[in-house]
C-alpha cells in the first residue's frame, strides 16, 4: 500500500508491504514490514515513521483481542472485496 504520513505538509509518502509468514506453530504468524520512502526528506521520514510503526504495533495488539467469530466475518468481507463484490456493513 502507499501511505502518506501526517503532518502532510512535510510531503512524506512511502510504500508499505506487510507479510504474514506462518511460523509453523498453530495459528502463529510472524509479521514482516518493509517500508520504502517515496517522498519527503530522510530525517523527517525516519522521525515520523516511529509514530507510524507504533500505531501499527498497537493495531496488531488490539487485533489479538478481537473474537474469532468477528475475525472470520472480516476474512469473508476481505475475500469479497478482493473478488470485486460489493460489501455491505
Amino acid at each position: 500500500m502507499t501511505t502518506w504520513l501526517a503532518p502532510y505538509d512535510l510531503g512524506i509518502s512511502q510504500d508499505v508491504r506487510l507479510l504474514a509468514i506462518p511460523t509453523g506453530e498453530y495459528n502463529i504468524y510472524r509479521i514482516e514490514v518493509t517500508i520504502f520512502r517515496l517522498s519527503g526528506d530522510v530525517a523527517s521520514w525516519k522521525r515520523i515513521n516511529r509514530g507510524f510503526l507504533n500505531v501499527l504495533r498497537k493495531r496488531f495488539l488490539v487485533w489479538r483481542t478481537v473474537p474469532p467469530e468477528l475475525k472470520a466475518d472480516y476474512a469473508v468481507q476481505g475475500r469479497r472485496q478482493l473478488a470485486g463484490e460489493a460489501v455491505t456493513a
